[in-house]
């Protein structure tokens, strides 16, 4: 995958900024101009790393919120089968974001959130407990049909039980397009992020390197 679009709102220096890349992307400007900043604020993106204090702009409170989100595209066969991503990738391109807010209490940024821009899926009355959707009559049928009579047994057919479901009960299943983080493993699409972090952000510091 490639990242193909960076947007930045109230990181360090940086009030409000969006940069296209494309396969050869080249950041020219002064010192002091934010280079350096569009660069750490991908890193964070792409290593699912947290900001720090030093990072919310000029160090000083206020009530703005910080947001790092980017655009993947371009997304292989491989990662679009990994459990963590291809729940997340819609019309072919994969939207995450981290956005973190000021905490009085504690003088400090508070907990960064991570999120995904997806279509999530929530199926009326479904738990992770078997001894829950027991007492669900339509899911219920459903295991006794697949002969799901325990709860490792269970946990292993939760896929093919929502398939069912959303098959032979659409009016069962509510769907919802836009940011959230739930059930997003970030520990797990690290990995992803990760290797293409290394190449891409390695080679920007090379280029301002040659440029300073």
């Amino acid at each position: 995958m490639k990242l193909t679009e960076i947007e930045i709102k109230n990181f360090r220096g940086i009030g409000h900024a969006k940069v296209s890349l494309e396969n050869f992307t080249t950041l020219i400007g002064a010192n002091n101009i934010g280079k350096s900043t569009i660069l750490k604020a991908i890193n964070i993106l792409l290593d699912t790393s947290n900001p720090t204090p030093d990072d919310w702009p000029f160090r000083r409170a206020n009530t703005e919120e910080m947001v790092i989100s980017g655009t993947f595209s371009n997304i292989e066969s491989w990662e679009s089968s990994k459990p963590a991503i291809s729940p997340l990738v819609m019309n072919g391109k994969l939207k995450i974001r981290v956005r973190v807010k000021w905490n009085d209490e504690i003088n400090s940024i508070d907990t960064p959130l991570y999120e995904a821009f997806y279509e999530s899926v929530q199926i009326e009355d479904f738990s992770d407990k078997i001894t829950t959707v027991r007492t669900v009559p339509y899911i219920f049928a459903i295991i006794e049909e697949l002969d799901v009579n325990s709860a490792t047994l269970f946990k292993a057919a939760i896929p093919h039980i929502k398939s069912i479901i959303m098959e032979r009960h659409p009016e069962k299943i509510t769907r919802t397009v836009g940011w959230s983080s739930d059930n997003i493993n970030f520990k797990i699409s690290k990995i992803v992020f990760n290797k293409h972090c290394r190449m891409f952000c390695i080679y920007l510091h090379v280029l301002k390197l040659k440029m300073t």
